[in-house]
C-alpha cells in the first residue's frame, strides 16, 4: 500500500530559511558583536580615565609642593592631609569645568602623611562609581604610568609590578578591591645636585646658596622684594622705597615713596602735585584737593574741633544739629522785605521771623477780634475777610444742620479769608452769634 506525503510548500520553506537567518544573526550579536562593542567602549574610557588621572595627578604634586609648610602643619604618620580635585580647582591647579569624576564615574581623593619631618607622602585614590574588572582598572594603572596601580587586597600594587606598599602605611584607607591608585611618593624624592635652585626644598637650604661671585654679565635682577647687602656700590640709585637706621643726606631727595616712622619736620610748605594731600592710613581720612574751589574731607570722614568752624557761608546738604542753642546775631523788622523765602531771623525781642513771600512775619501765633455779627433765619451775609470766624450762639442740635459758616476762598500773606454766614432754620429767635479774628 502506498502512502503519499505532501511536500512543504515552497513559501513555508522560504519562512522557515529566514526565520533561522535571523535567530543566527542575534546568536552572533549576543555572543560576539555586543560584548566586542562593550569591550572597545571600556577600553576607550580606560585610556581617557588614564589621561584624566596623569593630569589630576600632576595638579596634586604641584599644590604639594607649593603648600609643603601648610600641609606638613597638618599631616602626620597616622593622619593624613585630605583633599580632591575640587580642592585642586579652586585654587588654580585645574581650570573651571574640570570633572570631579572619570568616565567610569570613580573621584580622587589625595591623602598625604609625614611619616617623618618634613617628608611628606601621598596616594591618590580613584573611589566610587562603576566597580572596574582587575584587568582594566590594570589598564587604567598601565595608561597612568610607573606611578599608577590597582588594590589587591590589602595591598597596593603598581603597573606590571614596578612597587608594592601596603594599604597600613597609608592609614589602612581602602576603598575596595580593584580600585585604581596613584603613588605619588613614587616620584616625590629630591635628587641632589650642584645646580641652584629656583624653589625651596624643605630640609635643603643649601640648594639656594651660591658658593661663588655671580656675574650678572650687565644683565638685570628685577622682582627682588628684598636685597641685603654689606656694601652697595652703584653710579645711581632708582628706588620706591630707601630704609636706612642712620641719617638720609641730600640736596634733593626724589623718591616714589618716603615712610618715617617717627615725626616729620619742615621748615616750607608741604606740597602735593596731585589731586592728593594729607591721608592718615591707620584711621581712612585725610584733606585733600581735586579742583580750584574746594579743600574736602577724604572718605567723607567727619571734621570736629573744640573751637570754632567760621566761613562767610557755611553749608548743610543734609540735617544740621546743634548740641545747645542756635544763636541769631542779625536782627530784622517784621513787615521788611526779605529774600529768598524760607530765610529763619529774629526781630529785636527775639521772636522768631520767617521769610513768607518776600516779607519777614512773626512766626507767633495771636488773634483778636475784628468783628462780631448776627445772622437772623432766612438771611446769608457775606461777613468779610478774617482769619477765623466762629459761631458762638449756642443752637439745638436739631438745627445744626440748617446753618452753615465758611470761608469762599484760600488765605492771603496775611492768613485773611472772606467768610460767609447762611441760616436757615425754622425757629425766628434762632440767630447765629458769629465772632471773627484777625
Amino acid at each position: 500500500m502506498a502512502i503519499l506525503i505532501n511536500p512543504p510548500k515552497r513559501g513555508m520553506i522560504n519562512i522557515t530559511d529566514a526565520a533561522i537567518g535571523i535567530g543566527v544573526l542575534f546568536l552572533i550579536m549576543g555572543v560576539i558583536v555586543i560584548p566586542m562593542n562593550n569591550w572597545l567602549s571600556n577600553q576607550a574610557k580606560a585610556i581617557v580615565a588614564s589621561t584624566q588621572a596623569k593630569r589630576v595627578q600632576k595638579a596634586v604634586q604641584l599644590y604639594i609642593k607649593d603648600n609643603h609648610s601648610m600641609i606638613a602643619s597638618t599631616a602626620t604618620a597616622s593622619t593624613p592631609y585630605i583633599f580632591g580635585v575640587s580642592r585642586l580647582i579652586s585654587a588654580g591647579y585645574l581650570p573651571t569645568g574640570f570633572s570631579t569624576t572619570n568616565g567610569f564615574g570613580a573621584t580622587y581623593q589625595t591623602r598625604v602623611f609625614e611619616p617623618t619631618a618634613d617628608k611628606l607622602q601621598s596616594m591618590t585614590y580613584l573611589a566610587g562609581g562603576a566597580r572596574l574588572s582587575k584587568s582594566l582598572a590594570r589598564k587604567v594603572a598601565i595608561g597612568i604610568g610607573a606611578e599608577g596601580g590597582i588594590i589587591d587586597g590589602n595591598t597596593a600594587k603598581g603597573a606590571l609590578g614596578s612597587w608594592s606598599v601596603a594599604l597600613s602605611s597609608f592609614g589602612g584607607y581602602n576603598p575596595g578591591d580593584g580600585s585604581v591608585v596613584i603613588a605619588g611618593f613614587y616620584d616625590h624624592g629630591i635628587s641632589i645636585n650642584d645646580y641652584l635652585y629656583r624653589k625651596s626644598v624643605p630640609g635643603h637650604p643649601e640648594l639656594n646658596t651660591m658658593s661663588t661671585s655671580l656675574n650678572m654679565g650687565n644683565n638685570n635682577i628685577t622682582n627682588a622684594a628684598t636685597t641685603t647687602t654689606t656694601t652697595l656700590n652703584a653710579t645711581d640709585v632708582n628706588s620706591t622705597n630707601v630704609t636706612a637706621t642712620n641719617n638720609v643726606t641730600g640736596t634733593n631727595v626724589n623718591a616714589r615713596t618716603t615712610r618715617t616712622e617717627g615725626e616729620t619736620y619742615t621748615g616750607g610748605w608741604f606740597r602735593t602735585t596731585g589731586d592728593t594731600g594729607w591721608y592718615s592710613e591707620k584711621h581712612g581720612g585725610g584733606i585733600y584737593m581735586t579742583d580750584n574751589s574746594w579743600v574736602r574731607v577724604y572718605n567723607d570722614k567727619n571734621f570736629s574741633t573744640g573751637g570754632q568752624i567760621k566761613g562767610g557761608t557755611v553749608r548743610a546738604d543734609g540735617r544740621l544739629y546743634a548740641g545747645e542753642a542756635l544763636q541769631l546775631e542779625k536782627v530784622y523788622t517784621a513787615g521788611s522785605g526779605c529774600s529768598p523765602n524760607g530765610l529763619i531771623g529774629r526781630d529785636a525781642s527775639g521772636g522768631i521771623l520767617s521769610c513768607q513771600s518776600g516779607i519777614w512775619k512773626s512766626s507767633e501765633f495771636s488773634f483778636r477780634v475784628a468783628g462780631t455779627f448776627q445772622v437772623w433765619p432766612g438771611q446769608t451775609v457775606n461777613l468779610g475777610r478774617f482769619k477765623l470766624c466762629i459761631n458762638t450762639y449756642r443752637i439745638d442740635g436739631r438745627e445744626m444742620a440748617l446753618t452753615e459758616l465758611i470761608p469762599t476762598d484760600g488765605p492771603d500773606s496775611n492768613g485773611n479769608m472772606n467768610w460767609r454766614a447762611m441760616n436757615a432754620t425754622q425757629y425766628p429767635s434762632y440767630y447765629m452769634g458769629i465772632h471773627c479774628f484777625i
